[in-house]
């Protein structure tokens, strides 16, 4: 039997990784250039954790920081951590961000990044 010419499909894995130490130096260089840059730079997104600021960032995607600011309050009060929002059902998520558009693919993103 002839050998085949397409190469063999490779196994995907699910192993995590953590980021190397070079890239975490990397992470800090840049973020000391940035603070060095810009020492007046403020974030007008409210949060109160790391979870509620990558929240609000995405909301922040084709919107407002304003109208993500309107939003943010009953949405944290109701779901606030990740554990929250993974359990969260999606209907549920997507009235609460409605206003901010693109509310489907946001609460998508939003229950993957949680789990």
């Amino acid at each position: 039997m002839p050998k085949s010419n397409t190469p063999k499909a490779k196994a995907k894995t699910t192993r995590k990784r953590s980021p190397s130490k070079a890239l975490k130096q990397r992470s800090l260089d840049i973020f000391a250039l940035l603070t060095e840059l810009y020492p007046q730079a403020t974030c007008s997104l409210d949060y109160e954790t790391p979870v509620q600021l990558l929240v609000a960032t995405i909301l922040s995607a084709q919107c407002t920081d304003e109208r993500v600011n309107k939003v943010t309050p009953a949405l944290f009060a109701e779901l606030p951590d990740a554990p929250a929002i993974a359990g969260c059902d999606r209907d549920r998520l997507e009235t609460l961000i409605r206003s901010t558009g693109f509310y489907r693919n946001k609460a998508k993103t939003f229950r993957v990044l949680a789990r």
